[in-house]
């Protein structure tokens, strides 16, 4: 298994009991106060977050997972309930629903959506790279370098346009 991964940025990220509440009820720090200090989730996984004002203002979450600690697995959950035939790859969910429906203790939704949805149960396209142990979900996309987690617990980087390990599990969005 591979050292410490850390995930910051844009992403959305829950966490379960601590925060399961939708988004606009979170509580946040002060605009331009830095990072909060890491509080850990489960052993092996830690989350903070912090609110800035320039260039916009942006909020911005970090969760840092010790991918050899026992017990710890990364998986890809997401709601794939759409007729067939239908444009569509996924359906939005906030992040606390899928962890809740697959007993997830963090969930983060780490690839690329569009359009901007606003409701859950949207269908959305994803955009970049979403694999699971289930297969590909959405492939690649020349601009977007992606997360890859390989079956030996190594998480990496792949930059836009290299091959994709087969057999990992795959986040998109990282944007060059």
């Amino acid at each position: 298994m591979g050292a410490g991964l850390a995930l910051a940025g844009g992403v959305t990220a829950w966490l379960l009991p601590n925060i399961p509440r939708p988004g606009f009820l979170e509580r946040w720090p002060e605009p331009d106060s830095g990072w909060t200090p890491w509080e850990t989730v489960i052993p092996g996984a830690e989350y903070r977050r912090a609110c800035f004002t320039q260039p916009r203002l942006l909020r911005a979450h970090a969760v840092r997972i010790d991918l050899q600690y026992p017990g710890i697995e990364l998986v890809v959950a997401a709601d794939r309930s759409l007729p067939d035939g239908s444009p569509h790859e996924a359906r939005v969910r906030y992040p606390t629903t899928l962890a809740r429906r697959h007993g997830l203790a963090l969930a983060f939704n780490a690839t690329l959506f569009e359009p901007e949805a606003i409701l859950p149960g949207t269908p959305v396209d994803l955009v970049g790279l979403a694999r699971s142990a289930d297969g590909e979900w959405s492939a690649p996309v020349p601009n977007l370098d992606a997360l890859v987690v390989t079956p030996s617990g190594r998480a990496r980087i792949v930059a836009a346009g290299d091959p994709v390990p087969e057999g990992g599990v795959g986040f998109g969005g990282l944007l060059r």
